[in-house]
């Protein structure tokens, strides 16, 4: 449970953000060095600035892959429009403002006391079009409303998708993958669980989604002095609730529920299993190697 997302880390708005640049700040010089590294494709010198952990979890094989895979996404990098920075705990943040050719994003670096690269991440930016439905959507087999997961001072508000006629229907509460990720897990113009809520629900089963905590309470997360953040209080905990609220509908039969994990939500699942023994199954959807 000591486990820690680098990906949560604050923060995620501009406004958290004090503008350097490389002649200001050595880690925005580093941020710099390796952003250059990665277009010229050596990915062993970019790996080399890595922390052990990380370097183990993305040696240049797979940093090679995730970068072409930012660039299928977004489009070749264009130019570099600001560099920021945060410290959070032991570690500073520095987010690069990248223009691709399609789409603004930022890249995520969070460096450690040693400026070993401890966190290396793409965050999404605005959308070049909006969300449409996907085609397997019927909008008008399902209506949706918003409930409340969980009570206290970690409570999230989430959307649950019914369908109609009548139930009990089977279930699926969907969790989320590593980051402050929304209810419908946008991905730049993508919203991965909007999709699969959408699209399950259209056939017959009424599906929950809901804000990360890290997504809900990121400044408070981001404000306690000394607060370490496990995958228990950031993901399981918040599972253990969904599936209680979903088994109390009356729509929902409660020998019929699911849960889906997506990313860091799908490896999770045996220990997500080990607090829900009651759950019909567990789906790992994309779970990391």
């Amino acid at each position: 449970d000591d486990h820690r997302d680098l990906h949560s880390f604050p923060p995620r708005r501009s406004s958290d953000l004090v503008p350097a640049t490389a002649a200001e700040s050595p880690q925005v010089a580093l941020a710099e060095q390796l952003i250059e590294l990665l277009q010229a494709g050596d990915y062993e010198g970019v790996v080399a600035s890595f922390d052990p952990t990380v370097a183990s979890l993305m040696p240049a094989e797979k940093l090679k892959e995730t970068w072409e895979a930012i660039e299928g996404q977004y489009g070749a990098l264009q130019r570099i429009a600001e560099y920021g920075t945060a410290p959070y705990q032991q570690y500073l943040i520095v987010i690069a403002v990248c223009e691709f050719a399609d789409q603004t994003a930022g890249l995520k670096f969070v460096f450690d006391k040693e400026n070993k690269v401890a966190g290396f991440f793409i965050e999404p930016g605005k959308p070049n079009a909006p969300w449409e439905p996907p085609a397997y959507a019927d909008e008008s087999k399902f209506t949706e409303e918003g409930v409340t997961v969980g009570q206290g001072e970690w409570k999230l508000p989430g959307t649950l998708a019914i369908p109609q006629g009548e139930g009990p229907f089977p279930a699926v509460v969907l969790v989320h993958g590593s980051g402050p990720n929304d209810r419908d897990e946008s991905i730049g113009p993508q919203k991965v669980f909007k999709d699969i809520a959408w699209g399950l629900a259209s056939q017959g089963i009424a599906v929950l989604r809901y804000e990360k905590r890290t997504k809900a309470y990121n400044s408070q997360l981001a404000g306690e002095a000394g607060h370490t953040l496990t995958v228990k209080e950031e993901t399981i905990d918040d599972v253990v609730a969904a599936v209680a609220l979903m088994k109390s509908r009356p729509e929902v039969d409660p020998q019929q529920v699911f849960v889906l994990g997506h990313s860091l939500g799908a490896l999770l699942m045996p220990r997500i299993a080990a607090v829900t023994p009651e759950v019909k199954a567990y789906i790992a959807l994309s779970a990391p190697n």
